[in-house]
């Protein structure tokens, strides 16, 4: 399961707030304004094991029209490389 949060920061970089806007493997966000003082999480979770990754905004964006859902050998694959 993929799950997106956004998380508002002060100006030091401390979390004031975080909101959930969204799941899957892509995520549509409309930026926010004043978007350096917020980071996206996504929170990967596969039975008992969760992986957290998070970006400053802006992020790299990617408009091309091959986003996709991720196979089993593709999950399994960052599985065994997040585990060594």
């Amino acid at each position: 399961m993929f799950e997106w949060h956004l998380v508002k920061t002060d100006s030091y970089g401390n979390p004031l707030a975080m909101e959930y806007v969204g799941e899957g493997v892509s995520l549509d966000l409309k930026a926010p304004a004043d978007p350096q003082l917020y980071r996206l999480y996504l929170q990967v979770s596969r039975g008992s094991q969760v992986w957290v990754a998070e970006q400053s905004l802006p992020t790299p964006i990617y408009r091309g029209k091959d986003l996709r859902e991720m196979s089993r050998d593709e999950v399994n694959y960052l599985y065994e490389r997040r585990q060594r």
